[in-house]
């Protein structure tokens, strides 16, 4: 595999409708086999979240027997990186780039140019304080007020109209402030219910997470005619094939990257029509072997996902962090976005207090915790780890102080997994 084609992203270059053409086996050239660690169907745990297993690599094979499937892939360079088309083009032909006016956004010490905005970028990211404003349809409007939401949140309120516009998106926002809400009601308003396709993906980085994605799409679509389909692993592959092939086929995949595109390999849907993916926490999507372990390494499945679908889809990426290499590897395959960012020294939500106690060893530690646990008159508590050793050790701990504690990590059956978040 040539060197000098690492760490590209490119859309795929034949996608006209109806073509299944250059969608299977893709160009060793330019760095799209899937590696065996790196093609593991279900992506592994953050340690951050108590979760650090990792189920092994399970090859996902990028070409189906002797069917001729090929990608006619263009040879480019290090630097010169295809960023599909069509839509947003200057009368020249050119790429349209985008500069942002406002310099007070400084994500992780990025480069201010890099997640730069032009004057009509700035005129979508206008907020909107209604959400009849939008032009959503009743049956969607209905969803919204029965989810509970009054009025958009500060991220709904900005991050919406873009995608709504066709345009690519890079949203930041902090935690519970409705972030998976804005690219559902996105996706949800976009869907042409007439076609019997699948239309959007939207990527998870966990099962879990994907779950909950689903049951927001659910909850909010619940009045419409869309149907949604959940691809993740734990789920058997015969039914989640069979389910993918229905005749009312699902216009909206939700899953993790490995389950779908193993689905896809298999021939269970096609990519020609797809015209929206959405990738959740897609800072640690897009981070070259994720959490330091080559074997989750997700960019190289997302690269695969990218490339196969059509040139001219819409690609919106959410995250509550973005450093300068998150910037410039969207740089690579993004249609010129529009950005929708909050200043790093507002990614605390309001009305949260955040505390550091220096224990000054780490044997002090479980006393103090315990001492804070005594003190504190809460329901529950979430207590993370960085890893799993830590995080079982910490819960026999617990337990055999009289605390009733459950432990949860990515080592754990899914079942297990599922048992202990339903019994929180």
């Amino acid at each position: 595999m040539s060197n000098a084609s690492t760490n590209k992203f490119f859309r795929g270059d034949d996608q006209s409708e109806g073509s299944s053409q250059g969608r299977r086996q893709y160009n060793e050239d330019n760095n799209f086999g899937l590696d065996d660690n790196n093609a593991s169907e279900e992506p592994q745990y953050n340690s951050r979240n108590n979760m650090s297993g990792n189920r092994g690599g399970r090859r996902n094979d990028m070409s189906r027997g002797n069917n001729n499937y090929s990608r006619d892939m263009p040879n480019r360079g290090d630097d010169n990186y295809s960023r599909g088309g069509g839509r947003y083009q200057r009368e020249d032909g050119k790429q349209k780039m985008e500069y942002y006016s406002n310099k007070s956004y400084q994500q992780n010490n990025a480069d201010v140019s890099l997640y730069a905005n032009d004057e009509d970028s700035e005129d979508l990211i206008i907020p909107v304080e209604n959400f009849e404003d939008f032009g959503f349809n009743e049956k969607l409007l209905r969803g919204i007020l029965g989810y509970g939401f009054a009025s958009p949140s500060p991220i709904q309120q900005k991050a919406i109209r873009p995608f709504l516009a066709g345009r690519d998106v890079v949203a930041q926002a902090q935690s519970g402030m409705g972030k998976t809400a804005t690219f559902c009601l996105g996706v949800l308003s976009r869907i042409n219910t007439s076609k019997n396709e699948p239309q959007a993906i939207v990527l998870a980085h966990t099962r879990e997470l994907a779950s909950q994605i689903e049951m927001v799409f659910r909850a909010l679509g619940g009045l419409m005619p869309v149907r949604f389909n959940l691809s993740t692993g734990g789920n058997m592959v015969r039914e989640n094939i069979s389910a993918l092939r229905a005749k009312d086929k699902p216009h909206v995949i939700i899953g993790t990257p490995g389950r779908i595109l193993d689905m896809y390999n298999k021939g269970a849907f096609e990519m020609g029509g797809i015209d929206m993916l959405v990738i959740d926490e897609a800072d640690e999507m897009l981070a070259p072997g994720f959490n330091g372990n080559s074997s989750t390494n997700f960019q190289e499945q997302v690269k695969h996902i990218v490339a196969s679908i059509p040139k001219e889809a819409q690609i919106g990426l959410y995250s509550a962090t973005m450093g300068q290499d998150f910037f410039h590897t969207t740089k690579r395959f993004l249609n010129a976005p529009v950005y929708v960012l909050v200043k790093s020294d507002e990614l605390t939500l309001e009305g949260i207090k955040q505390y550091f106690i220096n224990v000054e060893h780490q044997s002090n530690k479980f006393d103090t915790l315990c001492d804070i646990y005594r003190a504190l008159s809460l329901n529950q508590i979430i207590i993370y780890c960085n890893s799993r050793k830590s995080a079982e050790i910490l819960s026999e701990q617990l337990t055999d102080n009289n605390f009733g504690v459950s432990c949860i990590h990515g080592k754990m059956a899914p079942g297990d997994r599922e048992m202990v978040m339903s019994e929180f």
